[in-house]
């Protein structure tokens, strides 16, 4: 409260009920407590402005923000569309590998069913085979002969051919002398 004379040397009213009530022994510390409080409520405008300026700033970065959280979230999209295409791709290899291995089992089975058979047929055979190999033997045989013969053959054409010009050759010898001898007599 304002005292009611403007003169400080003069006591107004205020003045005097402050000594009766004792309040003026406390008048330093409430202006020191006024100024800490002006000092203060100055803080919390400058807090208030720098929050109003913060919050601006942060309005401006909001679209930045956004264009990142987007971002963030389409990625994620992504890898998810990912993980769902390899899961598909995985599900259609494992499905394709089932599949190889259903048919690796049908072609075992006819391959033991066609080994059967053809031990079937090798045991049917083996009289076949038995023939055919003894067989074969007389060829080679009859064919050894054979290249025996031939060559017994030309040696005996050559053999032949030489009897036939000593033959001549005597008998030509033999006219010789049968012609001398006549001659000679």
């Amino acid at each position: 409260m304002k005292p009611k004379t403007n003169d400080p040397n003069e006591p107004g009213l205020l003045e005097y009920l402050e000594d009766i009530i004792g309040s003026n022994q406390y008048k330093e510390q409430i202006d020191q407590l006024e100024m800490d409080l002006d000092k203060q409520i100055d803080a919390k405008r400058e807090k208030i402005e720098r929050v109003k300026i913060s919050e601006a700033d942060l309005l401006k970065l909001d679209d930045a923000k956004n264009v990142a959280v987007d971002f963030v979230k389409k990625e994620k999209q992504s890898y998810q569309l990912l993980n769902i295409q390899y899961q598909l791709e995985r599900f259609k290899a494992n499905e394709e590998v089932t599949q190889r291995e259903n048919e690796v089992n049908e072609l075992d089975a006819k391959l033991k069913n066609e080994k059967k058979k053809h031990k079937e047929k090798v045991k049917e055979n083996e009289g076949f085979l038995k023939t055919f190999n003894e067989l074969k033997k007389d060829i080679e045989f009859n064919e050894k002969t054979k290249a025996d013969c031939q060559k017994k053959y030309e040696e005996l054409n050559i053999r032949d051919a030489k009897v036939q010009n000593d033959k001549k050759h005597n008998l030509a010898n033999e006219v010789k002398c049968k012609v001398a001898y006549f001659n000679f007599l």
